[in-house]
């Protein structure tokens, strides 16, 4: 199913809530049922079947099926007859909300309209085309959005921006849905008995506040975010006044770990010295801008401590002394291969990794599980001790499956928004029934609260860029103030973020070339400036320059004739040595053919040589052969010897060594050799002889 039905039929759930139509959920929650099974047609199923069938038709997939189970029999006892494990529907009883659908798309074709217009916006403001984004995509990630305050995706700031853009019927309708999500959510994730003990908070539960939480609770990070924390702190008042725990206080304690107190204690420190050294710091840091304000001495800054504690403790907010040495090994959930493993992902994420600060949320969470007794698997109702905190970082590892014992258990950190949803849900404040929305449900709030933490991470990473290119000289102090300054204009608490300002912020939320920006505009006005200064020179300067500059052309001119002159001879030269060259080139052509004859007659003798030593080589394979065939020899030896063979042999042996002895001491074999190689080498030998020649003739004439 689609989120687009899952919206719209969570946008009729709140509506219906909303409108006081319906006491209560079973009510609401009978007639989606009703509706669907009149739109199907079907009138038998079993509780899993009807699950199913709200899957289908709405989107609904996670509602307990005990919660199913009681809506067939309590609410629809007059519509549903149980037989065998089914549930047999009544038609009549079921048609008179057969509008349940109807009212779905009715509300589905006003989502659209929605969805067509922050499309165009995204296309329109991140320069795409629809080849790039489909409204598909837009869909998923204005659903997510809607649906988890701690999602965040490419597209929510774009999302934010359009929701501030158009703070009208728009925010009316996401508004709608944000509501609608809490009854849901607060449908699926509890049992039967949870529901029908809507109105109460009856289990014990201390929660431990993080630094920023504190810091709202007193405004130090601006209105909207002590608003959302006096949302949160109102809900724990209405439950501690109804329901008093064993010390009578109440039933729903708020404390602070140590390590949260030594985290508070040293952000006063810094800013002690940055009053004391006048150092710069971010300005993004609300909170220290807040408590830097209106204090001049390190006294102030004490005072301004101790009125922090005493302002937290009068909210019966407490610091919980818990030594780390109390924690049972069987409850430690520091250990150092999970650190190790959550260096790696961040280092594979790209991502920063402090090991110290990752030390200290395991510890809070040790001191957590340790008062929980290992016991993590139940619902939040029941988890009697969890931490609070916004830090990205500190609900990522409280939900990693490396911390926690085992997958189905509840975190051990959550964000405040969680907290106030599960208040709000339990004590059945609805929507529109004589109460107040909280500040973190309403859409317009959490487009400002992501906008805000766009523009701070943004300018975080520009005050670090700035002051690292001042240490590398690449930028001068002139420069760091000035860009300081304009940094300072560009935060934006999130109460000061609407529809007037929201353009300027994306483009500046998307401008990756600010700072390059900034140096290009500053070196285009600094040179501007000089050659304003330029311009302004005195009249007596003036002529000075042209006096000097016509003295100089004149110089010029006489110098160019001279340059002139210079070239013409310089090329009268070369052209006489061109000729020159060219002149030798061709005698030595000449000289080179002129000479080869001659050599070439001293190869000739020597091949000729060459062939009568290859001749008399033959004679005593000659005589020996005529000897032996030419029949008036042979008689001719064999008259002198029976034995004719041998006297040829002695013959032929003789003649070879006197030719052996010739070729040793007579012939001359480089002769032999040079007619040799005449005979099958000639083109070579006379092109190494010509050039020879051409290079002795051109040597000696220069």
């Amino acid at each position: 199913m689609s989120n687009k039905n899952l919206l719209a039929s969570i946008a009729l759930f709140g509506e219906l809530y909303k409108s006081e139509k319906k006491e209560n959920l079973w009510d609401i929650l009978a007639d989606f049922i009703k509706g669907a099974v009149s739109f199907e047609n079907k009138y038998t199923y079993t509780s899993v079947e009807v699950n199913d069938l709200l899957s289908k038709i709405y989107g609904f997939d996670k509602i307990p099926e005990s919660v199913i189970r009681t809506t067939l029999k309590s609410k629809l006892k007059d519509c549903v007859k149980s037989e065998n494990g089914s549930f047999n529907f009544d038609a009549k009883c079921c048609a008179d909300t057969s509008r349940t659908i109807e009212n779905v798309n009715e509300i589905n074709k006003k989502q659209q309209s929605v969805i067509e217009k922050l499309y165009d916006y995204v296309l329109e403001k991140r320069n795409l085309t629809k080849e790039q984004l489909s409204k598909e995509d837009v869909w998923e990630q204005l659903s997510n959005f809607l649906m988890d305050n701690d999602y965040t995706d490419d597209l929510s700031e774009s999302i934010s921006s359009f929701i501030i853009h158009n703070n009208d019927g728009i925010n009316d309708c996401l508004n709608l849905i944000k509501e609608g999500l809490v009854l849901y959510k607060g449908l699926c994730y509890s049992e039967t008995e949870d529901i029908n003990q809507l109105g109460s908070w009856k289990n014990e539960l201390t929660i431990y506040l993080s630094t920023e939480h504190l810091f709202s609770s007193v405004s130090f990070n601006g209105d909207v975010y002590k608003e959302i924390f006096d949302d949160f702190k109102n809900l724990v008042n209405e439950i501690n006044r109804s329901e008093k725990g064993e010390n009578k206080k109440g039933i729903i304690h708020l404390k602070y770990f140590e390590e949260t107190k030594k985290e508070i204690d040293n952000f006063f420190l810094e800013a002690e010295d940055i009053i004391k050294y006048h150092r710069n710091f971010d300005q993004t840091r609300t909170a220290m801008v807040s408590i830097l304000k209106n204090c001049n001495r390190i006294d102030d800054i004490k005072e301004k401590q101790a009125k922090f504690y005493a302002d937290i403790k009068l909210k019966n907010i407490t610091l919980q002394e818990y030594s780390f040495d109390r924690i049972q090994p069987d409850f430690n959930v520091v250990d150092a291969a999970v650190i190790d493993n959550i260096r790696k992902e961040s280092e594979r994420n790209h991502k920063f990794f402090d090991e110290e600060y990752c030390m200290k949320y395991l510890q809070i969470f040790s001191k957590i599980n340790n008062q929980r007794k290992g016991i993590n698997n139940v619902s939040f109702e029941k988890i009697k001790y969890i931490y609070i905190t916004e830090s990205n970082f500190a609900l990522y590892l409280g939900r990693h499956n490396k911390v926690k014992f085992n997958d189905t258990d509840l975190f051990f950190a959550k964000d405040i928004d969680y907290a106030i949803t599960k208040f709000w849900f339990k004590l059945n404040k609805s929507f529109g029934r004589n109460s107040t929305l909280p500040k973190s449900l309403d859409v317009l709030t959490r487009a400002r609260l992501v906008i805000a933490s766009h523009i701070n991470t943004s300018l975080s990473e520009k005050y670090d860029e700035l002051n690292k290119k001042v240490k590398d000289g690449s930028l001068t102090k002139e420069q760091a103030v000035e860009l300081n300054n304009l940094y300072k204009k560009k935060s934006l608490l999130p109460e000061n973020i609407d529809s007037s300002n929201i353009d300027d912020t994306f483009e500046f939320l998307n401008n990756d070339t600010f700072l390059e920006n900034f140096l290009r505009e500053k070196s285009k006005q600094e040179k501007k400036q000089q050659e304003t200064e330029a311009e302004n020179k005195s009249l007596k300067e003036k002529i000075a320059l042209l006096e000097k500059q016509n003295k100089e052309r004149e110089q010029s001119e006489e110098k160019r004739k001279n340059e002139e002159q210079k070239v013409k001879e310089k090329q009268k030269l070369e052209q006489q040595e061109k000729e020159k060259k060219e002149r030798i080139e061709k005698e030595s052509n000449e000289y080179a053919l002129h000479q080869w004859r001659t050599v070439r007659k001293g190869y000739c003798k020597n091949t000729i040589f060459m062939f009568i030593v290859f001749l008399l080589a033959l004679i005593p394979i000659s005589v020996g052969l005529s000897l032996s065939i030419y029949k008036p020899l042979k008689d001719w030896v064999d008259s002198i010897s029976e034995n004719h063979l041998l006297i040829i042999v002695i013959l032929v042996v003789g003649l070879y060594a006197i030719e052996g002895l010739g070729y040793k001491y007579i012939f001359d074999k480089e002769k032999v050799k040079n007619g040799w190689k005449y005979l099958f080498k000639y083109k070579t030998i006379k092109k190494d002889e010509i050039q020879k020649l051409k290079n002795d003739y051109i040597r000696k004439r220069t």
